[in-house]
């Protein structure tokens, strides 16, 4: 049975795709980074992507509207450090109010923010407490801010229970 794959942000959430090696998580993110690109001005929506694995999505650092691709572990802190400083300015900007609001308001156009990690337990194999607790900051406070995470990851239990709760779609894939 085939059916269109749709995802919503707004009403769906954050996206989880679990699956084994092989399976197709890479080319799936890379599909829907590339969609989003194409959908969407800089001005209406950003990426910043995580690859933590084979470097398949560093070619979205020279798209429009990418606002970096982390690569390296080494780069780890830079990475949630400006992940951070995105949060607390689109906290301030939006004064309480959620991102669709402020946008609908006429006050000004605040853009979506997806979040695309590549293999999050690589990730999560290196960040430090303060980290991965930022990460789930991000996760449960990510929407209201116009933040969107697409993670993938071998299994459900790679992401961890705490993190998982936070998300409202999950595609598992199999080959």
């Amino acid at each position: 049975c085939r059916s269109v794959l749709a995802w919503e942000p707004l009403i769906q959430g954050h996206l989880a795709l679990c699956a084994g090696p092989a399976t197709g998580k890479t080319t799936f993110i890379q599909m829907l980074l590339w969609q989003l690109c194409e959908r969407y001005a800089p001005c209406e929506a950003q990426i910043l992507a995580v690859d933590m694995g084979a470097e398949n999505l560093r070619d979205f650092s020279a798209m429009p509207g990418c606002l970096g691709v982390l690569r390296e572990k080494e780069g780890k802190d830079i990475f949630f450090y400006h992940l951070e400083r995105l949060m607390e300015e689109r906290r301030k900007r939006l004064s309480g109010a959620g991102c669709a609001v402020y946008n609908r308001s006429g006050k000004g156009r605040m853009p979506w923010l997806f979040v695309a990690v590549d293999n999050l337990g690589s990730l999560k194999k290196v960040w430090e407490e303060k980290q991965e607790e930022l990460f789930m900051r991000l996760a449960a406070q990510g929407p209201n801010l116009g933040i969107y995470l697409i993670v993938s990851a071998q299994s459900v239990g790679e992401i961890g229970g705490r993190l998982y709760e936070k998300f409202k779609t999950t595609l598992a894939m199999e080959m």
